[in-house]
């Protein structure tokens, strides 16, 4: 199923519903038209509803919970292709402001990309204390400092 899972019987389907039975049970039903319960009456057997659940569509809650959390819900290929897609946008308008703007004025900073749940956005890193860009952002202003004296 996920490489840790395999495709099992009746006890890996009550270990799946023991630890995520509350979003299984809909989203199958959603899915598949799936009722879990016809395992108990021996409609379908629980080989045929674990290779049901390993079908579950990206953005589905069940493969959320197992990617890391609800935060992944409704996240799927082509929505991060649309946020690849916003950020290529942003930059390209960013380097077009840049390109054509004043010489003299002072560069905007350069947009933040769109968070994903994979990974967090990260805020600049020059303005960390100790950081190696910190550290030569300071050495560059103090030695136009002292030329200007």
């Amino acid at each position: 199923m996920d490489g840790v899972h395999p495709v099992g019987g009746s006890r890996e389907l009550a270990k799946l519903l023991e630890e995520h039975g509350g979003i299984l049970v809909p989203e199958l039903k959603h899915y598949f038209g799936l009722d879990v319960r016809d395992v108990l009456t021996y409609d379908v057997s629980p080989k045929f509803v674990i290779i049901h659940i390993s079908y579950l569509p990206m953005g589905s809650a069940f493969v959320a919970e197992m990617r890391g959390g609800q935060q992944f819900r409704g996240w799927t290929e082509d929505r991060y292709i649309q946020v690849m897609n916003l950020n290529t946008q942003r930059i390209a308008n960013y380097m077009f402001l840049c390109a054509n703007m004043d010489s003299k004025k002072k560069k905007p900073p350069p947009p933040l990309p769109y968070p994903v749940p994979d990974k967090p956005v990260k805020e600049d890193q020059t303005k960390r204390p100790g950081s190696f860009a910190a550290i030569a952002a300071a050495q560059m202003a103090a030695a136009r400092r002292k030329k200007g004296i």
